[in-house]
């Protein structure tokens, strides 16, 4: 039953990873159709050409010539068939996210939690899939300034789905890091027994005695051994075969000198007592040095975050800084009040 557990734990890991990169994936893309829906809405400013859908009257001798915007109207069609595509991806990526939430939760994985938040903020109902598909039909109705807005709300959607993902993610590594950590002092201590074990043993102790501890110290380190083949701390940093392979051998070892003292032959009982003191040291330094990996990888990880985190706030300050100053006691139009918004927005998201 256990095993299936583990089996499942690893399925979810590797289904929460793709589901984070998804996620950012969804959100960049969204992110470009957010620009090019701004680039479109200057464009129509520039060019002082009426929005797709108002109707402008031909000069005469211009009958068969495409009326202004007619242009214009196809590529915001297009864009909009994009967006409604985007939409379609969006409502995927929540059935996806909503599967592996009540996988995690059926087997209290660690941050279901998060995963449960991360479904909230994707699922179809939520103000994200609404912003993606209010998008799509403002860009059909020639609104691109509007439409801009919109993007840029279902894109944070999907980038704050990703952090709560990828929050899940973190707690389910610290769970394997405690795990792992938990193993550690079990073996640290079974190390500490059989070299007080041995002590006693080179002072003539009573055999009968060493023998039941020797028995006990055996048991424990095959048990020990059958846990780290399954730590996925030591999996991850390629240390669990020689953890446990470690560790079978102490216990091999620990039982031929039990024997050996229970027969009361304190000679030849030294030498396995010996080795399994030795291979109890390499249990322990094979999972040192995978805590000292995982720490590392957290410590990268944690960088990587902290850039992303610096970049999305020197992003939203350009926007900021590009937005043209108003006049005195003007009020800002209301494209600029939306980019000042979304700005401040992305400054806030970036802030957490």
């Amino acid at each position: 039953m256990k095993d299936e557990k583990k089996f499942v734990e690893k399925q979810l890991r590797q289904q929460l990873a793709t589901l984070q990169q998804d996620a950012q994936q969804l959100a960049q893309q969204q992110e470009q159709l957010a620009q090019a829906s701004r680039d479109m809405q200057r464009q129509m400013e520039q060019q002082g050409q009426p929005k797709p859908g108002e109707q402008s009257q031909p000069k005469s001798g211009e009958q068969g010539q495409p009326k202004p915007g007619e242009k214009t109207q196809r590529q915001m069609q297009s864009m909009a068939g994009k967006q409604q595509e985007m939409a379609g991806d969006m409502k995927d990526l929540a059935g996806r996210i909503q599967q592996a939430a009540e996988r995690a939760q059926k087997n209290n994985m660690p941050g279901k939690e998060s995963l449960d938040e991360a479904q909230r903020m994707a699922k179809e109902s939520s103000p994200g899939q609404a912003a993606a598909k209010q998008a799509a039909e403002q860009l059909k109705a020639g609104k691109a300034g509007e439409a801009e807005h919109c993007q840029h709300k279902a894109a944070r959607a999907l980038d704050a789905a990703a952090r709560q993902i990828q929050d899940a993610i973190q707690k389910a590594d610290a769970a394997d890091m405690k795990a792992l950590a938990e193993a550690l002092q079990k073996a640290k201590t079974l190390s500490h027994e059989q070299s007080e074990i041995n002590k006693d043993l080179a002072a003539k102790s009573e055999p009968a005695k060493l023998a039941d501890r020797e028995g006990k110290l055996a048991d424990a380190a095959q048990e020990l051994a059958s846990a780290a083949d399954k730590l996925e701390a030591l999996k991850r940093t390629g240390q669990a075969t020689t953890a446990k392979d470690q560790l079978e051998h102490a216990s091999k070892q620990a039982s031929e000198a039990a024997r050996a003292m229970g027969a009361k032959n304190e000679e030849e009982a030294k030498a396995p007592a010996e080795h399994a003191e030795k291979a109890l040291a390499a249990a322990v330094n094979a999972m040192e040095r995978a805590a000292g990996q995982g720490l590392k990888q957290k410590a990268e990880e944690a960088q990587r975050l902290a850039k992303a985190t610096r970049e999305q706030q020197e992003k939203a300050a350009a926007e900021a800084k590009a937005m043209p100053e108003p006049k005195a006691g003007e009020p800002l139009k209301g494209e600029q009040a939306a980019q000042r918004d979304e700005a401040a927005d992305r400054q806030n998201a970036a802030a957490r």
